[in-house]
């Protein structure tokens, strides 16, 4: 106990960034469910999202002791300041490729939030993705590949865990959108897409910091979901 203490108070800058993002998405959470209860649904189920919220929340809490302490990733880093500027430019560029694929193909038209709501909704949703799909993912991958390959050097076994962990939500999305479209070339160039936004950030995370990501996931669902999904109504429909 008295070690965790130590390694707590070592790292409390990192850990009392973590406690304010959690504390505005919760406040956010709170806001958003004010004007629209069921808000949710889609991407949390029926569950009450403050539970859940706060249940993935502390799972991530738990990872981010195991990934400081070995020094795989960090939640902030003040002199990695630098990772917001590549953030910005990489959301830009992905945001371009999704609205090339919505021209094309077409998304659905209510696939995102309508403002005002949006302005809350993905900055939740943003955290919960961040996560659940790179920071509890890569702790599992990174421990089952320190069990199977121990002698494997650590700077490896994290490019592998990596690569791996960025399959895993694009993945998760092409499950649903076979499910409810079948194989298309939307599905399968989504599931691309998805695919490098998670490898660019998965890199942000260990170059630079969770903070990092998680200004990309923002930035980008701003473009694309809050901006373009207005705009797209309009242009599209």
């Amino acid at each position: 106990m008295r070690k965790w203490i130590s390694f707590l108070n070592k790292n409390k800058d990192q850990f009392l960034i973590y406690a304010i993002i959690f504390i505005a998405v919760i406040l956010c959470t709170v806001l958003v469910r004010t004007r629209n209860r069921n808000i949710f649904t889609t991407h949390l189920g029926t569950v009450n999202p403050l539970v859940s919220i706060t249940i993935i929340s502390m799972v991530g809490f738990v990872c981010f002791n195991i990934l400081i302490k070995k020094d795989w990733f960090a939640v902030f880093q003040a002199e990695n300041r630098g990772g917001y500027g590549i953030a910005a430019i990489l959301s830009i560029v992905f945001c371009f490729e999704a609205i090339v694929l919505d021209l094309v193909f077409r998304f659905p038209k209510d696939m995102n939030i309508l403002f005002p709501n949006s302005i809350l909704y993905y900055p939740i949703v943003g955290f919960v993705v961040n996560i659940l799909f790179h920071v509890i993912i890569v702790t599992i991958v990174m421990g089952l590949l320190w069990l199977i390959a121990p002698h494997v050097k650590v700077e490896k076994t994290i490019w592998i865990a990596i690569l791996l962990t960025a399959l895993v939500e694009p993945v998760y999305q092409m499950i649903f959108g076979v499910k409810a479209n079948g194989w298309t070339w939307l599905v399968v160039l989504t599931g691309i897409h998805v695919m490098l936004i998670n490898l660019a950030q998965l890199f942000l995370f260990r170059r630079y910091d969770f903070v990092s990501i998680y200004a990309m996931r923002l930035m980008f669902y701003l473009l694309w979901h809050i901006v373009w999904g207005m705009v797209r109504l309009n242009v599209l429909f």
